[in-house]
């Protein structure tokens, strides 16, 4: 979940960016560390792209699991790209005239440019999105430069919502605990882009988002976890759209907040993807981080079933991805894979610290203590980091004193050096691998520690700082809109500035073109909503908040 005091904890690279298009905070001697300088933006940029790759930092830190190997360079270039398109899907339709000239740019590059971009050009992307979300004339179209390389459309589904007897319902709801009480499909946001190569080759881009809106956050953690990974077992078969309570040792099965979103846009993404020339493209890359990673394995199972000429083009990467369907279906699945003779067909990465990817058995008893005894190494760890800054700036008090302190003043740090400790050490244990979304044979599943920043570390950061790229720059602002959208939904009701929208991203030449497109795309209902049953919407409304035991 986003924090905004976690976020303004994370504030150097901001602060750089603010510093580097003369944007001043009231002091801005507490900057010129940052830029001694006083380099513009484009200097900068020139300096970044003249030196040595920070990618390099992490190809020692990432191993392919269970078996512990460094991950080469292949594998490690194509999840740096993943990263970097996972970083994307939070993007706003506006932020892609910045994005589409500068996907070139390295992790840690884009990050801070980006972070740069958002500074400047906020309030005018945010009121795009108002536009967007009220159907007004002309904010379906977003204009890029013509020696750009990235086009394609950017997706927003309608919020739709049924009561506790199954009918649905536009009426307000309050507030995310009413939510909670209700099911709702809708407001999924997809990407689908087309990345221009050499000559007329061409790849296209699935990117699917992760948590930015509390119609999705309210049913991700529920009431005590009780609707995640952490207790609720898979029970939704995608392919039938029935539920099986306490879930099944025969049948491929997925949670079903993830069932739910990628049935909802499943067809949607076909109809574009045909759009945009997936027949002729080289290949279709599908990415995503947190939710967006669990419905980039969803979309990997469907895809297979629904539109296997489509998934012969398909390559997938899920970063950070939860946990989101059971053994059966991950078999299935990795069975597809090796079928396809593609080495990079199916990737993972995850952070050994990332508190969403609890893939790992704790081993009874002895598996506890020894998580325990880990996670509290990693908090003296850090506990005498910043131990060691007090006594250089104020030479007094002990250690057990000033940790104490250090926990009242810095909660979520601690929380976070403990957290990283207890992962460590599930994660060096391959043999406790027990993920139904991760052991896959054909696939690859790479693990990175992930490098600390321990003066301001927060409990979360392990989630979205990946690979050098920062969710939070575009995820933060994404999420402040989708709060507000959530308010007025929850206290006006669904009845108005709620439908599916479809905005194209297209260099001016394109124009014309493009209109006739999204205007054959809605008169021929090709973006057709996927309507649930009656009979999986009251299987979903009895799961709410309970917990069946499981089946095998």
């Amino acid at each position: 979940m986003y924090n905004q005091k976690s976020f303004a904890l994370d504030k150097d690279a901001l602060e750089a960016g603010i510093h580097a298009l003369d944007l001043h905070p009231s002091d801005p001697s507490l900057l010129d560390p940052m830029n001694p300088q006083n380099r513009s933006l484009p200097e900068i940029l020139r300096t970044w792209l003249t030196t040595k790759s920070s990618n390099t930092a992490y190809r020692e830190d990432c191993v392919i699991m269970p078996n512990g190997r460094s991950a080469k360079k292949p594998v490690l270039d194509e999840l740096w790209f993943a990263v970097k398109l996972a970083f994307i899907a939070y993007a706003c339709p506006l932020f892609m005239r910045e994005i589409a000239q500068n996907l070139h740019q390295r992790n840690h590059h884009l990050t801070l440019y980006m972070q740069g971009v958002v500074v400047q050009e906020a309030l005018r992307a945010r009121a795009h999105m108002v536009q967007v979300v009220r159907g007004v004339p002309g904010a379906d179209l977003v204009i890029l430069n013509d020696d750009n390389q990235l086009a394609g459309f950017y997706l927003r589904t309608k919020v739709r919502m049924w009561d506790d007897d199954g009918h649905p319902t536009v009426a307000a709801f309050v507030d995310r605990e009413a939510l909670r009480r209700k099911v709702v499909v809708g407001n999924n946001n997809v990407h689908v882009l087309r990345h221009n190569l050499r000559g007329n080759e061409f790849e296209l881009f699935v990117l699917f988002r992760g948590v930015s809106s509390d119609f999705h956050g309210a049913f991700h953690f529920g009431a005590g976890l009780k609707n995640t990974q952490v207790f609720r077992v898979p029970e939704v078969n995608l392919v039938t759209q029935v539920i099986r309570p306490g879930g099944s040792c025969v049948e491929p099965l997925f949670h079903f907040y993830y069932a739910l979103a990628i049935l909802d846009v499943r067809l949607q993404v076909y109809r574009l993807l045909d759009t945009l020339g997936a027949s002729g493209a080289t290949r279709i890359l599908v990415c995503g981080h947190s939710m967006g990673g669990g419905l980039t394995t969803a979309f990997a199972f469907l895809c297979r079933k629904e539109r296997p000429d489509l998934w012969e083009k398909c390559q997938f990467r899920a970063v950070a991805a939860p946990m989101c369907c059971n053994k059966v279906a991950v078999t299935e699945l990795e069975d597809w894979v090796q079928k396809s003779n593609d080495k990079m067909k199916f990737l993972q990465v995850i952070n050994s610290d990332d508190f969403v990817n609890m893939h790992h058995k704790l081993a009874g008893v002895d598996g506890v203590n020894h998580a325990l005894r880990s996670g509290a190494s990693s908090f003296v760890t850090w506990a005498l980091d910043q131990h060691r800054n007090i006594m250089l700036h104020r030479g007094k008090g002990g250690l057990m004193k000033n940790a104490e302190t250090l926990i009242q003043m810095y909660p979520e740090g601690a929380a976070a050096s403990f957290v990283r400790g207890v992962n460590d050490s599930q994660s060096k244990e391959p043999d406790t691998i027990a993920s139904a979304a991760v052991r896959m044979r054909g696939t690859a599943l790479i693990l990175c520690k992930r490098r600390m920043q321990w003066r301001n570390e927060y409990f979360g950061r392990g989630h979205m700082i990946y690979l050098d790229i920062n969710m939070n720059v575009l995820h933060a602002h994404l999420r402040s809109f989708e709060d507000e959208v959530f308010q007025r939904f929850a206290q006006k009701g669904l009845l108005r500035h709620n439908e599916t929208r479809l905005v194209a991203m297209f260099a001016k030449q394109d124009q014309a073109n493009v209109g006739r497109i999204v205007e054959n795309l809605k008169s021929d209902r090709g973006l057709n909503l996927w309507e649930p049953s009656r009979d999986l919407i009251l299987g979903v409304m009895s799961m709410l908040d309970t917990i069946h035991p499981a089946s095998c």
